[in-house]
């Protein structure tokens, strides 16, 4: 179906943790990671005999959230079958530094998401059907936060990466000025440096 519509990738998230202080707690080890791990495996090969690239999303609050998640994940599933989606704004939100984590794992970059955060968020929120609404606080658009995206653009422009970035918001009073805004940014600030 993908495919059929002109597309060329699917990215999709990894469950979400637990709730730090959950009974009983939820460890993003190695058995369970690998676990996950043979599925997603499968799932790549799968999408790529339909003509599709799987890409792994950072979603805060996710088992794949952690620059130790992201290093985890991306160790035991296969390069040739699986690929990578990093989102600055979750990456950093965790506590993570996007352009190191993206960097490690640049060969398996697919798509990007660009937007921004404000700064780390609390690993103590409540993870429940809520949580989407409770990341909205320290989430904005690139260039309003705290991602380095001139380290972003070097990092771009140093491996030559020429694939999509996708500019997102998660909510915004006025979307359409955000939008213009963010567009403006990456023209501005980051295609200079792109080159």
């Amino acid at each position: 179906m993908i495919a059929a519509c002109g597309g060329d990738a699917m990215v999709v998230g990894l469950p979400m943790r637990r709730t730090r202080d959950a009974e009983p707690p939820l460890f993003v080890d190695l058995p369970y990671a690998q676990r996950i791990a043979e599925v997603i495996n499968e799932l790549g090969a799968l999408t790529l005999r339909n003509g599709v690239k799987l890409a792994l999303h950072t979603e805060a609050h996710s088992v794949f959230c952690t620059s130790h998640d992201v290093d985890l994940f991306m160790l035991l599933t296969d390069p040739l079958y699986v690929g990578f989606c990093p989102d600055a704004a979750h990456l950093l939100g965790s506590g993570a530094d996007p352009v190191a984590v993206t960097t490690r794992h640049i060969d398996r970059l697919v798509v990007a998401h660009w937007k921004d955060a404000t700064g780390v968020m609390p690993f103590d929120i409540p993870i429940d059907a809520s949580i989407h609404d409770s990341h909205r606080a320290y989430f904005c658009r690139p260039g309003a936060g705290r991602v380095d995206w001139p380290a972003q653009a070097r990092m771009y422009r140093d491996h030559n990466i020429s694939g999509w970035a996708v500019l997102e918001l998660d909510a915004a009073a006025d979307p359409l000025s955000e939008m213009i805004a963010s567009r403006q940014f990456v023209e501005t600030t980051l295609l200079p440096i792109i080159g």
